[in-house]
């Protein structure tokens, strides 16, 4: 991803406020360690000296040690500076929740580095049950609902909320500057089964009665119905061999035009970025990932390196997506023929006569379908 230093008057000012406000720390609590101090103050100096990444780790110190409003703002406006937009967006909201007796002059450096990390970021409020735990790729972020809204890099996350056994979960494609709201909605509580009442037993037949005899062998069936096909497809050696060979290609199938149709949207959102910063450099995209170079000029190399790497990654992106295509496509059709050689086995192979003979005769059809950038099986039939 391209990254735009976010640094305006506004925020300077804003910045040097809360530096200022150091003295406040240092009086807020006679418990505060002289550590904390002594981070907070190296902080303050490699700020001065912009080197935000020492700041930004000078501050998470002292925020360890103390946490203080104080070091908060601070520690966001390192992070902004020091390209973590993510967690400066998340620690300028935190700042403004939890600071109820900050001066305007703070309050309107919080928002003014909110505004700016957010324009880096995707910002998404998550709406579903109370108390449901939610995550990201895998990390808790806490109960819903949730304080904030969550803060995203770009590209693809997994956000999951879970409640007791219930889970629900969705892939989203961040992009920078957005702001979105995503339901997920958890499946409805099962209701215990409630238990059977105990049949009444039968009244025994009168002692004059025949007793009622099954034949020891069903009659032979002169129609000669074959067995149920699911029956013949999970029992017989030739169904279990070919309907599994049918399942796995058509599942691989699947899973590879799923992954194809993520590296060509991974591609997308690199050539968003891309058409985003040269128009945020004045520049057409017209050549630009051809000879960056001669298209931004002398004195740019810097900025036509990163070009040159956003082209690169968006040109193998769609390579992959290409070559996963064509996998698929060979898949898909190698599930189609296994799936047609299924039923062929099943009409070849399958029981007559004495098995099921009530049975009705399956029909089956599977058919192999894709387009641009997926596919799958279509199965439809009488069993």
């Amino acid at each position: 991803m391209i990254r735009t230093p976010f640094l305006n008057k506004t925020l300077a000012a804003g910045l040097l406020v809360a530096v200022l406000g150091s003295t406040k720390l240092a009086h807020a609590d006679d418990d505060a360690t002289a550590a904390a101090r002594e981070r907070f103050k190296e902080g303050v100096s490699y700020f001065d000296q912009k080197q935000y990444e020492k700041a930004r780790a000078a501050f998470l110190q002292a925020y360890a040690l103390k946490k203080h409003p104080a070091v908060l703002l601070n520690l966001a406006q390192s992070e902004l500076r020091s390209n973590h937009e993510r967690d400066a967006a998340q620690h300028f909201n935190e700042y403004l929740r939890e600071a109820t007796d900050a001066s305007q002059a703070e309050r309107d450096a919080a928002q003014a580095g909110l505004g700016s990390a957010r324009t880096a970021i995707s910002e998404v409020t998550i709406v579903t049950e109370a108390d449901a735990d939610v995550s990201v790729d895998g990390v808790l972020q806490g109960p819903a609902p949730l304080p904030a809204p969550l803060y995203l890099d770009p590209g693809l996350h997994t956000l999951q909320v879970k409640k007791g056994e219930r889970v629900a979960s969705q892939s989203v494609s961040a992009k920078a500057g957005e702001t979105r709201e995503l339901k997920l909605k958890l499946a409805p509580e099962v209701a215990p089964t409630a238990t059977a009442k105990p049949t009444p037993a039968a009244a025994p037949p009168p002692a004059n009665a025949a007793p009622e005899t099954e034949p020891e062998h069903p009659p032979a069936s002169s129609g000669g119905a074959r067995e149920p096909f699911f029956h013949w497809l999970l029992t017989k050696p030739a169904g279990v061999i070919s309907g599994g060979a049918t399942v796995l290609l058509g599942g691989g199938a699947i899973g590879l035009a799923i992954a194809s149709h993520v590296s060509y949207s991974d591609a997308d959102d690199i050539a968003s970025q891309i058409d985003d910063q040269a128009r945020q450099d004045g520049v057409s995209t017209q050549g630009i990932c051809t000879d960056p170079n001669k298209v931004l000029g002398a004195g740019n190399e810097a900025e036509a390196a990163h070009f040159a790497d956003a082209c690169s990654a968006r040109q193998d992106d769609v390579k992959k997506g290409d070559n996963l295509k064509t996998v698929a496509t060979i898949a898909g059709v190698g599930a189609g023929v296994m799936a047609v050689t299924t039923v062929v086995l099943y009409f070849v192979t399958a029981d007559k006569g004495n098995t099921a003979s009530s049975a009705p005769l399956s029909r089956v059809a599977v058919l192999p379908w894709f387009d641009a950038k997926q596919g799958g099986l279509s199965v439809s039939g009488r069993f």
